[in-house]
């Protein structure tokens, strides 16, 4: 016959306390991630900021996207070569 103790301690027990941990862990973070959203939000710039940054962004869009371009390629080759079989 089992006796109490025994069955507290079990695997599963120990399982379930850290399915609990992790859920008491996860709603944390849950929590952090909704204030953060609110306070992003309440950052948010104004339109006058907004059309500013817009034009600004916008002026060197097309530099930045060819060194993507050629960062890519650069990376996709290496990467290429690298798991090619001699």
């Amino acid at each position: 016959m089992l006796e109490a103790h025994a069955i507290t301690a079990s695997p599963f027990a120990e399982l379930y306390q850290k399915a609990l941990d992790r859920r008491r862990i996860h709603f944390r973070l849950e929590l952090v991630n909704f204030f953060y959203g609110l306070f992003a939000l309440w950052l948010h710039p104004p339109a006058e900021a907004q059309r500013e940054f817009r034009d600004w962004a916008g002026s060197g869009f097309l530099a930045a996207l060819l060194a993507g371009l050629r960062v890519c390629s650069l990376l996709l080759v290496t990467l290429a070569v690298l798991t090619s079989a001699f």
